[in-house]
């Protein structure tokens, strides 16, 4: 397999297979790892998931951030997303405005969500992080997502991608 070069904050360079991951490279920044929650590489934010493809400069991204924050604020964004579907799998969730560092969300339905709902969701939330689930970009053809969008009911983001 072929190898990049990988440079760090540090002024050290180390050699890495093709397709290596940030996941597998923290121990190089120093410091505590687990407040790194994704990594610039040649200055574009990645997920610790994807593999690194060419060699690169790389740099951590802490939460404490504020890169970090957008990216936790998205990955709460869709476990909040994956939590409403499990919960109430046919109920849309709908995205209102984004409220200073939050985002406001409803349901549509007739019924305002309940303090019982609430507390369900937020279990559930926390049920789905303490899981670790890694958030992955998928790659799909324009047919595929409208059918995964229609077999989800979620007609208005179907629609949506035919005005893109």
């Amino acid at each position: 397999m072929s190898t990049i070069k990988i440079s760090f904050p540090n002024n050290i360079t180390k050699d890495y297979e093709v397709r290596t991951k940030g996941l597998n490279i923290l121990e190089n920044f120093g410091g505590d790892a687990s407040k790194i929650i994704a990594i610039k590489v040649n200055n574009e934010i990645m997920s610790l998931c994807r593999p690194i493809r060419v060699s690169c400069a790389v740099e951590p991204v802490f939460a404490s951030s504020r890169a970090g924050a957008e990216i936790y604020r998205r990955s709460l964004c869709f476990v909040l997303a994956v939590a409403a579907h499990r919960l109430f799998p046919k109920t849309r969730l709908l995205v209102g405005h984004s409220l200073g560092y939050g985002y406001y969300y409803t349901l549509d339905r007739e019924v305002p969500i309940t303090d019982v709902e609430i507390k369900n969701l937020d279990a559930e939330m926390r049920k789905i992080i303490a899981a670790d689930m890694q958030i992955l970009t998928e790659h799909i053809s324009y047919e595929e997502a409208c059918e995964t969008f229609e077999k989800l009911n979620l007609i208005e983001t179907r629609k949506q991608l035919e005005c893109r």
